[in-house]
């Protein structure tokens, strides 16, 4: 099975999709399929994205782009990304006539679907929702021979505005080996919060719940920063609250293993937070929102605590219930530690997501 993955931004920018493509091309590979992934030729990269190039073998082979020097980098906001597809679909498509031969092509943005040779079968991932659509989006849709959703409330939305689309559901995993850490009482950080800052994430939700007395640390990178800064002070947060801008992934790890809860009060329909799989492998407690993929994972009193996106006073409650009551937060974090070990690991899943491939084929 040959495959041709495009991700322009994944050498670059560390975001949860990117995070997933190239943990996709790693485990693939390590099972036998060739995986060609295409990315932008990049100055700065990323700690994730350099271990992948050093992984380059036989049946491992990563194709950097050139852009104009006029492209912007990533920040976060879905106008420059797709901005950004352009400018990439653009220069790579010369590049992807040269590895038609491919099984199929597998993208991750929409736009990205747009530009590839239509002999070519393409399948495209939906990693979250919109809020609005557009005629990129259609037009990428029908260009896509399947889609793939990566969690059960994306399907749904998917669903609803495109009658016609059929997606598969796959969720995808993370690497249980790299992501440890038994559940204890007495880790320093009582909420943490990783990931882009961004409206709908819900970090400004988890500031608004939060304590003076309560050890808060937020990392992550994007526009919504300075806002998030506002909120801290308004609510007389400063002695509270550290963040972290564009940490590294072994600070990321190091908070993970630092923190009691790990807090994702998400307030759109997103797949299985990479960041969520990260802490449930480190041992956090886990607090999360309800109509988003997390509860594909997270079952309310089980595996965390399950609110109403955008519910300030139950996340409040949520945070009072698990730091006063260890023995629940232990309890819920082992249980959801273990489900993660036993189902969500990539080796498991890429697994599977060859076996879909291979039908699609």
């Amino acid at each position: 099975m040959i495959i041709n993955i495009v991700s322009p931004h994944a050498s670059h920018y560390l975001g949860g999709m990117e995070i997933v493509t190239l943990q996709m091309a790693r485990h693939l590979a390590n099972k036998d399929v060739i995986v060609r992934f295409f990315t932008r030729k990049s100055s700065k990269t990323t700690d994730t994205y350099q271990q992948l190039a050093s992984e380059v073998s036989d049946t491992l082979q990563i194709i950097e782009i050139p852009l104009p020097d006029s492209t912007p980098l990533p920040d976060s906001t879905w106008p420059t990304f797709y901005r950004i597809s352009c400018d990439f679909g653009l220069a790579a498509r010369d590049y992807y006539k040269k590895y038609t031969d491919a099984d199929l092509f597998i993208t991750h943005l929409s736009a990205d679907s747009l530009f590839i040779p239509q002999d070519c079968k393409t399948v495209l991932h939906l990693h979250g929702s919109p809020n609005i659509t557009d005629p990129l989006m259609e037009a990428a849709i029908l260009n896509s021979d399947t889609t793939i959703a990566h969690s059960h409330s994306i399907k749904d939305w998917w669903t609803a505005h495109f009658p016609l689309l059929k997606p598969i559901v796959f969720q995808n995993g993370i690497d249980t080996t790299l992501f440890t850490g038994e559940p204890t009482g007495n880790r320093p950080i009582d909420i943490l919060y990783v990931g882009r800052f961004l409206r709908h994430k819900g970090a400004d939700t988890i500031l608004q719940a939060a304590d003076p007395m309560q050890t808060i640390a937020i990392a992550g990178n994007g526009p919504y920063l300075s806002h998030l800064r506002e909120i801290a002070h308004e609510r007389g947060l400063q002695d509270s609250v550290t963040f972290y801008d564009t940490p590294s992934t072994e600070t990321i790890r190091q908070l993970y293993r630092q923190a009691k809860i790990f807090a994702c009060p998400s307030k759109g329909r997103e797949g299985v937070l990479t960041t969520l799989l990260e802490a449930a492998a480190s041992g956090c407690a886990v607090v999360t929102a309800s109509g988003s993929g997390m509860t594909d994972l997270v079952t309310d009193g089980i595996h965390g605590i399950v609110i109403t996106p955008g519910d300030t006073p139950g996340l409040k409650d949520a945070f009072h219930t698990l730091l006063h009551d260890p023995q629940t937060r232990l309890t819920l974090a082992a249980n959801l530690q273990q489900e993660v070990r036993n189902q969500w690991s990539w080796d498991l899943k890429a697994s599977e997501l060859k076996e879909i491939y291979r039908a699609l084929i």
